[in-house]
């Protein structure tokens, strides 16, 4: 008899518990229902959770359940996420303000706020080849020590462009994580190959943006 006669073994690792509502435990909480929740990333250092929806918010949830939220981009959010480096939190967003525009990569600084909303420390558009960049993701790393002023702090690497001679295929996602000596590796995620990049940059923001 096969694995789908018999039905896929299930594993419990988590106790499952409702969340209620903090002015009222008698309810359950939905602080986010109706909203299309698209990606989330959770800090390590801190406890709190990101979350990004597709039209363009972001919301930061305590473990109080308080919500502060601001709109990132004007029509829609591709992708976030989410660097902590001892106190230091940053978020780096991939969206679209216009319709028909290019995608805009923003970088969030959490330590300082304005209003309702962190200061956004950059904002550019991305393109490839002179063309816009779609259905992107984006992956962030801080290396000790650098200063987050504008764009020109920053330095680009551009890791692939497309699908190569290598028939991997499209993209599917990326990883950043950090090894020893401040050397900074992103795994690439394609169809048909994982890909591995090694840089060794000390001073500045890493960001890897890959197509």
């Amino acid at each position: 008899m096969s694995v789908a006669e018999l039905g896929w073994r299930r594993f419990q690792f988590f106790d499952k518990a409702n969340v209620n509502d903090p002015k009222d435990s008698s309810k359950k909480f939905y602080g986010f229902k109706g909203l299309a929740i698209k990606c989330w990333r959770s800090s390590i250092r801190q406890p709190f959770v990101i979350f990004g929806e597709e039209k363009g918010v972001v919301f930061k949830l305590s473990p109080n359940l308080d919500i502060d939220f601001w709109k990132a981009y004007g029509r829609e959010l591709v992708d976030l996420s989410l660097a902590d480096e001892g106190n230091r939190f940053i978020i780096a967003t991939l969206g679209a303000d216009d319709v028909g525009n290019s995608s805009v990569l923003k970088v969030w600084d959490l330590n300082q706020w304005e209003k309702q909303s962190p200061i956004c420390k950059i904002s550019t558009k991305v393109t490839q080849n002179r063309k816009g960049a779609t259905s992107t993701a984006v992956r962030i790393a801080i290396i000790p020590s650098c200063e987050i002023t504008s764009e020109k702090s920053l330095k680009w690497k551009v890791l692939r462009d497309g699908p190569t001679t290598l028939g991997d295929g499209c993209l599917l996602g990326l990883h950043v994580t950090k090894a020893d000596n401040n050397k900074t590796v992103v795994f690439v995620v394609c169809e048909s190959a994982v890909l591995s990049f090694l840089n060794q940059i000390v001073g500045i923001l890493m960001k890897e943006l890959i197509n």
